[in-house]
């Protein structure tokens, strides 16, 4: 029995050597799922505007914390001169065709003035015509008081130099209707012209207002500066970034699990995060993003720097109200 025994003691001792490498191997293997390094962020906002700027003065410097309402930028917004020239065209449009109809109408004047001196020139010379030649007659015929005809020798020419003079009323008054008319028609027609041009040129005026406008950009809410990435003088387009403003707190810390432990982390999973400067600083939070890829882990965040390591980045929302900094280390236990 004591040579049995002395025989397997070195399988004891192998035992106990391989029980305990599987308990090493398996503590280490816990331990690297459950803990990993991370920073403390937290989401920036980006400042931009809906329509292109010149940048007159940047208030505030990268890094400085200001307060909700305190100014950031002031810029100047410059109107896109399309419209203006599009509505200088259509004001000269509108006046080339309004001139070009009333030369048409007073032309139509001129004519209907011309016509009516000629017809009533004819008129009159035959009127005179008619008034001599009844004088003629009247004063050859006066000392013939005999005869008992004589009154009659002029009832044709009376009557006919009458129907002259007749003629000669209404063909003024139908020439005075038809200038009276035409008169109206040049008031009038102009109207639709006169009231678009008014339209364009109060439009045209109101951009003209709006061609440069003053902004102020304030602060959303008490935060940092973070990049500033616009300098004064430059012209920038619509919706590009400014600058970036976040809170002072940070609002999440993210890590990276590494590659071969992606399915030990899932959403909703507890974390301790806890300061690397300062291990007592400490707060908890919860998962609330995986990355989508695996991805190279952050130099920083390498135990060996040189060695490039990958994962999958793990964010987790801590609150507000949280003891660390900015961009701070942190190390991300899983609870």
């Amino acid at each position: 029995m004591k040579h049995l025994r002395n025989i397997l003691q070195p399988y004891y001792l192998l035992g106990l050597l391989a029980g305990g490498s599987i308990f090493w191997f398996d503590a280490q293997q816990r331990e690297a799922v459950t803990t990993f390094s991370g920073f403390a962020e937290n989401l920036e906002t980006e400042i931009n505007f809906n329509h292109p700027v010149i940048v007159q003065a940047i208030a505030v410097e990268e890094g400085q914390f200001v307060k909700e309402g305190a100014p950031l930028l002031h810029l100047q917004r410059l109107q896109l001169t399309d419209d203006m020239v599009s509505e200088d065209y259509q004001i000269a449009e509108l006046r080339a065709e309004s001139s070009a109809w009333r030369a048409k109408k007073q032309g139509d004047l001129s004519v209907l003035e011309a016509r009516h001196r000629l017809q009533d020139r004819e008129l009159i010379s035959e009127m005179e015509e008619l008034e001599t030649e009844i004088a003629q007659k009247k004063k050859l015929f006066g000392s013939l008081s005999t005869l008992q005809d004589v009154p009659q020798t002029f009832t044709a020419l009376e009557s006919e130099l009458q129907a002259l003079r007749v003629e000669k009323q209404l063909r003024d008054s139908l020439s005075q209707q038809e200038r009276a008319n035409l008169l109206e028609e040049l008031r009038l027609g102009e109207a639709p012209y006169r009231s678009e041009i008014e339209r364009l040129e109060a439009r045209k005026a109101f951009d003209e207002a709006q061609r440069v406008i003053d902004i102020e950009i304030k602060a959303p809410f008490d935060g940092v500066v973070g990049n500033i990435s616009c300098k004064k003088g430059e012209h920038i387009r619509s919706y590009n970034t400014l600058m970036t403003f976040y809170a002072p707190n940070p609002t999440l810390a993210k890590g990276f699990v590494y590659e071969d432990q992606l399915t030990n982390v899932a959403m909703g999973d507890l974390f301790l995060i806890r300061s690397a400067i300062d291990p007592t600083q400490t707060c908890e939070g919860v998962v609330t993003g995986l990355g989508s890829r695996v991805v190279e882990i952050p130099t920083r965040l390498r135990k060996v720097p040189e060695m490039k390591i990958y994962g999958r980045e793990v964010v987790v929302s801590i609150p507000a109200e949280n003891p660390f900094i900015q961009r701070e280390k942190v190390m991300m236990e899983h609870q």
